[in-house]
């Protein structure tokens, strides 16, 4: 399985960090350039330099042979804009896109995102699932 991930900052980093290391092969998409270093340094030759919706960029990445894109920058335009340019003009089977707005998410199931990754609801679930570790030790 390969993956795409736009966006190199900390939810890029860690889920790119996590693919590997599950032994799927991975690529990195980012304009800064300083976030690319980084996670270069730690996970190798996996991340490009470019425009999450440039075609050319998306190219140097491998996007035509990509099984799932995971959009995951911190601009939501970008992520949902993403996801449209490889799921309509690469067909790329599975679309993921990270959302700041939980109100977002109707917007991006009906234009076609696969998966919505509502960043709220997971720090809300985060929460509780440590407080619930937390209430049982204490039990």
């Amino acid at each position: 399985m390969f993956v795409v991930i736009a966006g190199a900052g900390k939810v890029g980093s860690s889920l790119a960090t996590w693919i590997l290391d599950a032994g799927y092969e991975v690529a990195v998409i980012d304009i800064d350039n300083s976030k690319l270093k980084t996670l270069s340094n730690r996970l190798g030759d996996v991340v490009i330099l470019g425009d999450t919706i440039s075609p050319n960029d998306l190219e140097k990445c491998g996007i035509s042979r990509a099984d799932i894109f995971i959009a995951a920058t911190d601009v939501e335009d970008v992520n949902l804009i993403s996801c449209q340019v490889v799921k309509f003009r690469y067909e790329v089977t599975k679309t993921v896109a990270v959302v700041f707005n939980s109100e977002s998410e109707e917007l991006f199931d009906l234009l076609g995102v696969d998966i919505v990754l509502k960043v709220p609801d997971m720090i809300v679930q985060g929460l509780q699932e440590r407080l619930s570790e937390s209430f049982a030790v204490d039990l």
